[in-house]
Parts: structure tokens; C-alpha cells; sequence
């Protein structure tokens, strides 16, 4: 049987990232992240969450058609 610490350890490094593990929490909690510059955006959005909806529903409609007609005995 290994000792508690060494358990403990080895859990950590088996469920959760070394370089994780390593970070210093002060400086962690410390860290600021404040973006000063805004790039403004070029163009149309990358995706159209309407548009995509359509067309996923589209597909799978299109899934469900070939499915059944595979599935149909002679």
C-alpha cells in the first residue's frame, strides 16, 4: 500500500493537468485579464445560426427519408 501523500499525488496527476497543478495560485487569482483593443469585425458573421438550424433540420429530414426507404422490405 502506498502512503496517503503519495496516493494523493498520483491521483492529481492522473485526473487533472501537471501544468495545472504547478500554477501558483496567488498569482493566478492576481492576473488581470484586460483586453484594451477591440478589432472590429469584417464582413458577414461567421456562421448564421438561422441559416445553419435550417439547414441541419434539412439534413436530417434527408437522414430520416433514406433511412426508411433502406428499411422497407420487398
Amino acid at each position: 500500500q502506498a502512503e496517503p501523500r503519495y496516493l494523493l499525488a498520483q491521483n492529481v496527476s492522473t485526473c487533472i493537468d501537471p501544468l495545472e497543478v504547478c500554477l501558483h495560485r496567488q498569482t493566478v487569482q492576481d492576473t488581470v485579464h484586460i483586453f484594451q483593443h477591440s478589432i472590429p469585425t469584417e464582413g458577414k458573421p461567421i456562421t448564421n445560426q438561422k441559416n445553419s438550424a435550417v439547414y441541419f433540420c434539412h439534413a436530417f429530414v434527408n437522414l430520416l427519408i433514406g433511412t426508411v426507404k433502406n428499411s422497407r422490405l420487398k
